[in-house]
């Protein structure tokens, strides 16, 4: 499935992209500007996993994000901050999923602060 996204983005947008099979720990390539875990891996039972990659290779120029949306700051998040990057946490994602689905099956706008909020709370608890 890999190969096929690579291959979607590279025919379909101006973003260059690679596959690298995973084989144990990865290490990130230098020239990495975004990296994103798209995986279920740190989801809500399993809070104290995260990807299997070599977190010093994550450099502060770098955007890493996960889809992860509970917990709202998975422990892949914490330790790419460290390195100093910037994050960005799934639970935006979520929010604007249930936005266009509020929208659509209503026709109103939704509130997505009040979403984002009883969300944030509801999974810190």
């Amino acid at each position: 499935r890999g190969k096929e996204l690579v291959e979607f983005i590279s025919a379909n947008t101006k973003a260059a992209a690679e596959y690298f099979p995973w084989n144990g720990t990865a290490d990130i390539p230098a020239e990495t500007d975004i990296l994103i875990n798209a995986t279920c891996v740190g989801l809500h039972p399993n809070v104290t996993d995260k990807p299997d990659i070599d977190y010093s290779t994550i450099r502060p120029n770098m955007v890493v994000s996960d889809v992860v949306f509970n917990p709202v700051d998975p422990l892949f998040l914490q330790e790419a901050r460290k390195q100093g990057a910037k994050t960005v946490s799934g639970i935006g994602m979520l929010v604007q999923q249930g936005a266009l689905a509020f929208t659509l099956w209503t026709g109103e706008e939704a509130p997505e602060q009040v979403m984002y909020d009883t969300l944030a709370k509801e999974f810190e608890e």
